[in-house]
């Protein structure tokens, strides 16, 4: 049952804000592989207070199986593809939209919710699938959802060649070897159930060099019945399905919106030297879709970071993404507003 009240637990995130105005605009926020969104709480609530002036309401949950739900453990639990998360976070953003109270609805340009998706790494994947699975609804059945995305921002987004990353190159094999993910699992949960949580703590907090708050998500992570053969199952169809750029014109930034959907706005954050995003792949993409001078507006904002942020941002580098992502969401609503691109 979704919630609507303010919240950060380790199955999701609602953050309301905290202007009188109601909120035209909604942050629905994708995470990456592990899905937990226990990792970014202080992303997304630094996040929200950057935008407390915009009228957002900031939203995230974690991907299906990530995160021990209340008497899971006694149900036998499908392990989910990447084809099949997508599914679950495309009802997310349906039931979150319908849950909304009436007032939360309306804006007075649209008369219909804006919603802006951001997603990490895998997430911005999913996020484009989203994209790609709606234009394609509403040009086959020319109807449209009750609700705009006008923005979308890929944060260390891994969509095209995962597996020609460092990392991706390393984690390829596993690929071919039956039942590793189950295999490993359960090597994980019997190396976890022998060791004292405190002292598993420590362990996690040493080994993976994190904080606190995120070792206490990686412990939870790996002591949940079914996490780590999740995030395994996950990662082999990753690099099975993210590779070549499998989207059109129309969903790349089209001088006009489809029939039935104005355009949205694309944003793409790259990391440099990412290990699950390889340069030349990168460079390969940013030169084929992104925005160039003399090209139409609405085509693809990429950018590379130059501030050394690493991959995993939300561990120790939440201030800075959080900044970066505050400003690229007020760009989206100012384009929006005004139908003009933001430079």
């Amino acid at each position: 049952m979704l919630s609507l009240m303010h919240h950060l637990t380790s199955q999701s995130v609602y953050i309301p804000c905290d202007s009188p105005r109601s909120p035209g605009y909604h942050v629905l926020f994708i995470t990456g592989n592990p899905g937990c969104i226990g990792y970014y709480h202080t992303f997304l609530s630094l996040l929200a207070d950057k935008l407390s002036g915009n009228a957002v309401n900031v939203y995230g949950q974690s991907l299906a199986n990530f995160v021990e739900e209340p008497g899971s453990r006694s149900k036998q639990v499908k392990t989910l593809g990447l084809q099949e998360q997508i599914d679950h976070v495309e009802e997310l953003l349906i039931n979150y939209v319908e849950n909304l109270p009436l007032s939360m609805k309306t804006d007075r340009a649209a008369e219909q919710p804006k919603v802006i998706l951001v997603g990490h790494s895998v997430g911005a994947y999913i996020g484009l699938e989203l994209l790609r699975r709606r234009r394609e609804r509403e040009k086959h059945t020319q109807t449209k959802d009750n609700f705009h995305v006008c923005g979308y921002i890929g944060l260390w987004p891994t969509v095209t060649w995962i597996r020609r990353s460092s990392s991706g190159l390393k984690l390829a094999w596993m690929t071919s070897i039956p039942y590793l993910p189950k295999i490993f699992s359960s090597f994980v949960k019997m190396v976890a159930a022998v060791i004292p949580q405190k002292n598993l703590l420590e362990i996690v907090k040493v080994v993976a060099r994190m904080p606190e708050d995120s070792a206490k998500v990686t412990m939870e992570f790996i002591c949940s019945s079914k996490g780590v053969q999740q995030a395994l199952h996950m990662a082999c169809d990753e690099m099975q399905e993210i590779t070549e750029d499998r989207w059109d014109e129309d969903l790349w930034g089209s001088s006009v919106g489809s029939p039935c959907s104005p355009r949205t706005k694309l944003v793409f954050y790259f990391g440099n030297k990412d290990h699950w995003v390889a340069d030349h792949t990168r460079d390969a993409l940013i030169a084929a879709r992104a925005h160039g001078e003399g090209d139409h507006p609405w085509k693809p904002k990429m950018i590379i970071d130059d501030e050394g942020i690493p991959h995993g941002f939300c561990i120790r580098h939440s201030h800075i993404a959080a900044i970066k992502t505050a400003r690229f969401v007020e760009e989206i609503i100012a384009a929006d507003k005004t139908q003009i691109d933001p430079e």
